[in-house]
């Protein structure tokens, strides 16, 4: 939360989210990997109700003493059945730039499809292999990261648990990244 231009794409984002969801006050925003708290703050201030996950336990709590209810702890199915036992289903479910840490893909992705309802939206962003190949964006490739994927990998992930990317738009960010919008399928 200490870049200006950050913190703007991301106000950006939210207020994009919230007139095109038409979130109302109450509507629950769940955010993976929420670092301070910085995105959600957008959200808090449109009356929506706000939850962090951030498994990085100094930044989790910068996030809740700012008044970012955030819980600090890695994300999984295990974590979400807790959770849906606890929270209603979120109009929104936040993944920026959090995939390419997470060492079992398919745990979180379960996660993500446990918590979400047929009307909740899924927002992804991720630098794809296709991007860092042909940016030749070799020096985005970090030790802490697990993966790099491609559109139709995370494709395929999400299929198997019961959804399915509706749009997908290119980003500036990170030196070329995608945002993906994911909702289940319909039945």
């Amino acid at each position: 939360s200490t870049s200006h231009t950050w913190l703007e794409a991301n106000k950006k984002f939210a207020n994009e989210i919230v007139e095109s969801r038409r979130l109302v006050p109450g509507d629950l925003i769940l955010e993976l990997a929420s670092n301070d708290g910085y995105l959600l703050k957008y959200f808090q201030a449109s009356g929506c109700e706000v939850l962090g996950v951030e498994p990085a336990q100094n930044v989790a709590k910068i996030a809740t003493q700012s008044g970012v209810p955030t819980i600090s702890e890695f994300f999984g199915l295990s974590l979400a059945k807790r959770l849906a036992s606890e929270y209603p289903k979120p109009a929104v479910i936040v993944a920026k730039n959090v995939v390419a840490h997470v060492p079992d893909l398919r745990d979180f992705v379960a996660g993500i499809a446990e918590l979400a309802g047929a009307e909740t939206l899924v927002v992804v962003e991720a630098p794809t292999l296709t991007q860092i190949i042909e940016g030749l964006q070799f020096d985005t490739i970090y030790h802490e990261h697990f993966s790099y994927l491609s559109g139709i990998s995370l494709e395929r992930i999400f299929g198997d648990f019961g959804m399915v990317i509706t749009d997908a738009r290119r980003l500036g960010s990170h030196g070329g990244s995608l945002r993906f919008f994911i909702q289940k399928k319909s039945t």
